[in-house]
């Protein structure tokens, strides 16, 4: 079965009755900057907040039939279920990879997923946040960096 959250303003009925630490935690979910999720052990996305789908361009209804599979460019399928196998065996993990969003743009994405138990189903709380600005930035800071490197020797010493 698949799941995902709507925003908050269109919870309706359905959180009424829930209690303040319900309505506050599913806030924190929704509200986020970062993308949260949560993915069974075989890489389904079972819930997600609004940042998720909106980061990669996809509609709730787009993304909420997608698998991590469909959104990494570089890892085949098997080495993502490797790199899930590892997280579970661990209890989490932390890494950079790469997702293409639905217009086929690639980002840099950080990713942290934690190991928890939710309803008796062990599953991944993952919470993953764009860097492709600050890799871009980062990778033209070290072509400027060589570039003074290799400039120093070549500029005449002045004096004054």
């Amino acid at each position: 079965m698949r799941l995902y959250c709507a925003e908050t303003k269109q919870m309706g009925s359905k959180f009424i009755n829930a209690s303040p630490a319900a309505l506050r935690y599913r806030t924190l979910f929704e509200q986020s900057p970062d993308g949260i999720l949560i993915i069974d052990t075989l890489g389904n996305i079972l819930e997600f907040n609004a940042n998720a789908h909106l980061q990669l361009g996809y509609t709730k209804e787009e993304f909420s039939k997608l698998r991590i599979a469909d959104l990494d460019p570089v890892q085949s399928p098997e080495q993502i279920q490797a790199s899930l196998g590892k997280a579970l065996a661990e209890g989490r993990a932390e890494h950079e990879v790469k997702h293409r969003t639905k217009q086929g743009e690639i980002r840099d994405v950080h990713v942290i997923t934690q190991k928890i138990v939710l309803s008796g189903q062990t599953v991944f709380h993952t919470i993953w946040r764009d860097i492709t600005e600050r890799k871009s930035s980062e990778s033209e800071l070290e072509l400027f960096r060589d570039l003074i490197k290799k400039s120093s020797g070549i500029l005449p010493a002045t004096t004054c």
